[in-house]
């Protein structure tokens, strides 16, 4: 018994000297996450259909909106980074596949909030400068409205040591919902001729709303910056790490017309209302 007290006794005053008694976590993983996810934002995006003959637009069930899905956005130093999710959220809803023959898809507002409030703000899109990345899969937007204040790009090439981000929620929709973080480190031959890399989730598909890959950087001396390397998207039931910052990209202007681009009746469908449609201008427009 005196040899087990003497023995709790050392532990107690090794573990006092190292500042706690019990270590759960890494402290360089919080310092990860602190660093990184105020970068960090869900970006919301809504659409309507609209009807391919009469022009006429609607929503579903009620609702303005036809469909909403939510994505992770990323703010980096010139803007924002956003997956195709964002940009075209009908091929990821069920609901729009039984209308996509004779209805096409409208994008109505895009809303976004940080991990830690329930504050939704508008933020639009239209006539941005913007960066298609990786087969149209992410796309870089060069925006004002954050001050210019985001993380930085690793555009160098090479193997890697840095760790995969991941944000998970289980009512992505729920604004009083919480977000967790689970931290991964991972190594990668990063080159522009391979940027792709499969990482295993522990989470199911549905809690994951996205992530990142970060890799450490001394940009000065004693100055320790954590880069974005790649990004976390869902493809085929995978997920996958792409890292298209060391590649060759293609820039170039949205649209105005974003809105009105790609894009038998049903009950599921709810008309909006005060539409002016001049159906015979819509035929001369069609002869044309």
């Amino acid at each position: 018994m005196k040899k087990f007290l003497v023995l709790l006794s050392f532990l107690w005053c090794s573990c006092y000297s190292h500042g706690q008694l019990f270590a759960p976590r890494n402290v360089a993983l919080d310092w990860i996450e602190e660093a990184v996810t105020p970068a960090l934002f869900i970006f919301n995006q809504s659409y309507q259909i609209r009807n391919m003959k009469t022009g006429e637009l609607y929503g579903r069930l009620g609702h303005q909106e036809f469909g909403v899905m939510s994505s992770l956005g990323i703010q980096i130093s010139q803007g924002i980074i956003l997956t195709d999710k964002a940009l075209t959220p009908w091929i990821y809803d069920q609901n729009f596949k039984k209308y996509k023959d004779k209805y096409d898809p409208v994008l109505f507002k895009s809303t976004y909030k940080r991990l830690d409030s329930t504050t939704e703000t508008p933020l639009e899109l239209s006539n941005v400068s913007e960066i298609t990345l990786q087969d149209s899969i992410l796309h870089e937007f060069t925006l004002t409205e954050f001050h210019n204040e985001g993380l930085v790009i690793d555009t160098v090439a090479g193997r890697k040591e840095g760790w995969v981000v991941i944000i998970t929620n289980d009512s992505i929709r729920n604004n009083s919902a919480r977000y967790s973080c689970q931290i991964i480190k991972k190594e990668f031959e990063i080159k522009p001729e391979v940027s792709k890399f499969e990482v295993d989730v522990l989470h199911s598909s549905n809690s994951v709303v996205g992530g990142l890959y970060i890799v450490p950087s001394i940009s000065k001396m004693g100055v320790l910056e954590f880069r974005l390397g790649g990004v976390l998207v869902n493809k085929n039931t995978k997920w996958e790490i792409i890292c298209p910052f060391a590649d060759v990209k293609t820039r170039i202007t949205a649209q105005p017309a974003d809105k009105d681009k790609l894009l038998g009746e049903d009950t599921e469908l709810t008309p909006i209302e005060g539409q002016k449609i001049d159906i015979k201008k819509r035929k001369k427009k069609n002869k044309k």
